[in-house]
Parts: structure tokens; C-alpha cells; sequence
């Protein structure tokens, strides 16, 4: 099984580099299966200069126009009896180029030369992470420039969804979750505030599109901040040095568990054949049961019916003797009565041999079949 990939993108500012900065520190150190290891020097140096800037209290400072960053991670995972290895690839870039991207209606088409390698990685991506800033779409003053933030998303999911998973990641959501719960919550606010994206991709309601609807996910990767008064006297928000993040765990969990769905399946295909295999074992094993004590049965009837057969015919003389010998005893009475008992007793004890002489050949025969039964 190929290793699958991951891509992550978003428009500029959306906390992309500070998210997978946060999580690869997190995850430098193997948590509940899961280690994330830095390919190469300058995805190591990285996340090493974002997280250090964060600590001192700066964010990192943005992609200039016109250049990019390709960082890239191993996500080494231990599930259900395997050991998973995916790619994830961080394709930092401008916004404006995210835009320019993504106003084609097909990036496989993509002709400029900058942005072929990002459409190409894009279209063979098994899993995208596209993080989502709610200030582009409420803090935005410029109405064209908030219109196209929603139209570059819908394009996007557009063009991808349906032949890769994708999570929409509502960044930085520490600043934003009061506003969302006063709009009634993360579907409300979508539904009033990226209405497009929303009934084609995100309600929960009848889909009379026929899309698949997409799964979101809110986090803050440096969820401490506090308001800082810079040289040019504008207040802005800046991380707390260690500083804690939210949702990153359930981050995770959502991309361990779609990476290891198939081997999930594999495992549970297994124990349902392990399971089906145990039944029919013990099917059988009933089966041979029952055959083996009907075979006993029959062969302990035969023995018993041949006991009975044996003990009629030894016992027969005896109980003739002994019958004729009561009679004459009878007759010797000189009564007529006397040897109508004697005759008749005769009779009884001659019958009762018989029987007896039967039940006791069948009784011992019984025994004799129970023990060569129990002979190895």
C-alpha cells in the first residue's frame, strides 16, 4: 500500500506555517503512537526559527509574493498492528498565488511555471488540510477582496473534493470563538457568513446538491496571546512564550484515523474471518460430538441387544430346570391343585430366568462397549 500524502494550504494569513510549526514541535517527541520527523534541513530549520519567534513573543513573519516554501514531514504512525508512514508536505506560498491557483477552473491545467509543482502535489493528494481564517470572511472591510476569499474556497473545494479527503481547519479560533457563538455557532456562522461554501459543502441539512459534505475541525495552535502596543502604537495580538494550543490532539486523531482506515478495515476483516473460522471450528466439533454419541449409542444398543441375546439362551436351561423341577415338586403334593401351582410357579420362575438372564447379558456387555469407548 502506497504511503498516502497530505497537502495543507490556505490563503495568506490563515496560520498555516504556525500550525504545522506548533504540531511538528509537539510532535518531535512521539505521543500516542505518533512521531512527526522533519525531511530535510530546511523544514528542520523552519519550524525551528517559527517556534523560537513564537516563544519570543513574534509570529513568523508571511510568505513574500513570488516565492515558496515546500516543508515536509514523515508522519510515522503505529495502529492496529501496523507501522504507517505518510507524507506531508506544507506547500507555503503567498496568497496571492493561492488565489491565482485556484482561479482556474482546473489546476491540472496550471501552464505558469511557479505554481505547476503545488497543482501538481495537489491533484495527487490523498488528504487536504485547508486552513480557514474567520478574518477574511468578518474582519475584511474591502467587500471585492472578502468576496474573493469565499469564491478562492469554493474553487478549491470544488475542484477537490470528492477524489481526496479534506478538512476544513477554522484557525486561530481563540479569537474568533465568541463571535461564532454569538452568531448561534461554528454552522450558523457559515451558513450567514460563506453561504456558498456552506450549502454546497458544510450543511447538515438535505444536500439537494449531491456533494459530499465536508468535515470541520476548530483549533488555535498558540491558543495564550495577549495585546502588545508595537513601535508604530497599533495594539496587536502576540503569543504568550509557552503558550498552550487547542485541538491539535483531535487534529491528529482525525488524520491518524483517516490514514489508517484501510488498515482498520483489514484488521476488522480479519477478525470477522477469525470469528467465522471459530464458529465453523466449533460447528464442526459439535457435529463430530453428536456423530460420535450416536455412534456410541448404536454400538452400545448392538452390544446390549447381543448381551440380551446371550443371557436368554445361558439362562434358558437353568430356568427350564429349575421351572421342571418346581413342578415336580407339585406334582409330588398328589393334588391336582398342587401341581396346577407347581406347574405355574414353573412357568414364572422360567420366564423370570429368561428376563433376568437378559438383563444381566446386557448390562455386562454395556459395560464391556463403554470401555473399549474410552480406550485412546
Amino acid at each position: 500500500m502506497a504511503n498516502p500524502s497530505i497537502a495543507i494550504i490556505g490563503l495568506e494569513g490563515s496560520g498555516k506555517t504556525v500550525l504545522m510549526s506548533v504540531l511538528a514541535k509537539r510532535l518531535s517527541v512521539p505521543k500516542d503512537g505518533c512521531y512527526l520527523d522533519p525531511v530535510g534541513i530546511q523544514t528542520m530549520k523552519r519550524v525551528e526559527g517559527t517556534w523560537a519567534a513564537l516563544q519570543r513573543g513574534e509570529w513568523p513573519p508571511s510568505t513574500p509574493p513570488g516565492e515558496m516554501f515546500s516543508l515536509n514531514w514523515k508522519l510515522y504512525i503505529k495502529r492496529y498492528d501496523q507501522k504507517v508512514e505518510a507524507d506531508i508536505r506544507l506547500i507555503d506560498l503567498a496568497g496571492q498565488d493561492t488565489r491565482q491557483l485556484f482561479n482556474n477552473d482546473d489546476i491540472r491545467r496550471e501552464t505558469r511555471e511557479h505554481l505547476k509543482p503545488i497543482a501538481e502535489y495537489l491533484a495527487n493528494a490523498s488528504i487536504v488540510l485547508f486552513a480557514l481564517n474567520i478574518k477574511d470572511y468578518i474582519a475584511e472591510t474591502d467587500d471585492e477582496r472578502r468576496i474573493e476569499n469565499q469564491a478562492v474556497l469554493k474553487s478549491a473545494l470544488d475542484q477537490l473534493n470528492g477524489s481526496k479527503k479534506i478538512l476544513l481547519v477554522f484557525t486561530q479560533y481563540d479569537q474568533y470563538e465568541t463571535f461564532v457563538n454569538e452568531c448561534g455557532g461554528l454552522e450558523a456562522f457559515c451558513r450567514k457568513h460563506i453561504p456558498y461554501i456552506y450549502n454546497a459543502y458544510l450543511s447538515t441539512e438535505e444536500n439537494v446538491f449531491g456533494t459530499q459534505r465536508i468535515p470541520t475541525l476548530c483549533l488555535s495552535a498558540v491558543s495564550d496571546t495577549q495585546v502588545q502596543i508595537g513601535a508604530d502604537s497599533i495594539a496587536r495580538r502576540v503569543p504568550v512564550p509557552n503558550f498552550s494550543s487547542r485541538g491539535l490532539d483531535e487534529l491528529c486523531k482525525w488524520i491518524v484515523e483517516d490514514i489508517c482506515a484501510p488498515y482498520k478495515e483489514e484488521q476488522e476483516r480479519k477478525e470477522k474471518e477469525r470469528k467465522e473460522q471459530e464458529k465453523r471450528e466449533q460447528e464442526r466439533q459439535e457435529q463430530e460430538r453428536k456423530e460420535r454419541e450416536q455412534q456410541e449409542k448404536k454400538r452400545q444398543t448392538k452390544f446390549g441387544c447381543l448381551g440380551m441375546v446371550i443371557g436368554t439362551v445361558f439362562s434358558f436351561m437353568p430356568s427350564v430346570m429349575l421351572g421342571a423341577l418346581v413342578e415336580q415338586l407339585g406334582r409330588l403334593t398328589g393334588s391336582k391343585i398342587g401341581a396346577g401351582i407347581g406347574t405355574g410357579i414353573g412357568l414364572v420362575l422360567w420366564v423370570l430366568g429368561m428376563i433376568f438372564g437378559a438383563w444381566l447379558g446386557g448390562r455386562i456387555t454395556k459395560k464391556i462397549a463403554e470401555r473399549i469407548a474410552k480406550k485412546p
